[in-house]
């Protein structure tokens, strides 16, 4: 066990470094929390990547074209969700229908484009659309109803079209903006940003975790990764994160892991990519956790030793 701790530092000091300096285009999926009315100008672009809501409450999402190096003439998406556990209320794109630079007349919706669950999005301004000073560019605000479980909203480029395309060099960027996934799970009330993803705390460690396909044995009982068992198919009834079962939910350290998240490790591709799969694996982690005293001082001990080098690189 130690030694697959002392690997997972190794790795989480390669992350560190690799996820504060790259950056790409991406898509970017902003909750609308209170006081976040989304949109170009007004929206707080906090690229969040889970949160947790109530059964029949609705959430509005914001979605970007994000980190982008120029100006572009056409963007868009094609989104994919379980519509047994999220619907979709209103979509409503940043071109006239709200405040924004794309061209109304451009702009064409198709729902249930590949069948329920589905959703294609295409916005176009012939004149081009300039990025705000962070090299970002909105899209469309989503109103969703969720429903039950662990929802995954994933949006990407439309298939068989050139979605998001450079202005005057015209570079199409959706194999590099990827996939982009979101995830709404069962728990507390929405409130603000910090208190509906207090389950990203620890994100880092958990993805590295997630990143590998070991066997951990626990108690023995042994929680197997690999390529062929998907993390959403595991069943618990968790919903405490690791830096509230470590820390406690308004402990120091846990107000620095959450800065770090929002505002170094988030701002990165990389980073959102890890930050994501965090949320597929923290209910075992901490149920594992729950049942190990061991592996919980181990793993805080981690924890405890990354701070110091976690602080040094924030700059609050």
């Amino acid at each position: 066990m130690k030694k697959l701790l002392a690997f997972f530092m190794v790795m989480f000091v390669c992350v560190l470094m690799a996820g504060s300096v790259f950056a790409a285009a991406s898509y970017c999926q902003d909750f609308l929390e209170p006081g976040n009315p989304g949109g170009r100008t007004t929206g707080l672009k906090t690229c969040d990547t889970a949160v947790t809501v109530n059964p029949g409450d609705t959430f509005a999402v914001d979605i970007w074209a994000a980190d982008l190096p120029e100006k572009i003439v056409t963007s868009g998406f094609e989104m994919f969700y379980n519509p047994a556990e999220v619907s979709i209320v209103n979509v409503e794109p940043y071109d006239g229908t709200l405040p924004g630079p794309w061209d109304e007349s451009g702009t064409f919706k198709m729902p249930d484009a590949y069948g329920p669950g589905s959703y294609v999005l295409g916005v176009v301004n012939v004149s081009c659309v300039t990025p705000d000073a962070g090299g970002d560019v909105s899209i469309a605000k989503i109103t969703f109803q969720y429903l039950s479980g662990n929802a995954t909203i994933s949006v990407q480029a439309i298939e068989s079209f050139n979605t998001t395309a450079g202005c005057t060099s015209s570079v199409i960027y959706d194999s590099e903006m990827g996939v982009n996934t979101f995830i709404i799970s069962q728990g507390h009330p929405i409130s603000s940003t910090t208190s509906s993803t207090d389950s990203s705390s620890t994100s880092t460690l958990s993805t590295i975790i997630t990143s590998t396909t070991t066997s951990l044995t626990i108690s023995s009982s042994t929680i197997t990764s690999s390529s062929t068992i998907s993390p959403s198919s595991t069943t618990s009834t968790t919903t405490k994160c690791l830096s509230e079962l470590l820390y406690g939910e308004y402990a120091d350290e846990t107000k620095q892991l959450r800065y770090f998240r929002d505002n170094i490790f988030s701002q990165t591709t990389e980073g959102r990519a890890l930050i994501k799969l965090y949320y597929l694996w923290n209910p075992i982690i901490v149920k594992a956790m729950e049942e190990d005293e061991q592996l919980q001082e181990e793993v805080k001990e981690l924890i405890d030793s990354v701070l110091p080098m976690i602080e040094d690189a924030m700059d609050y």
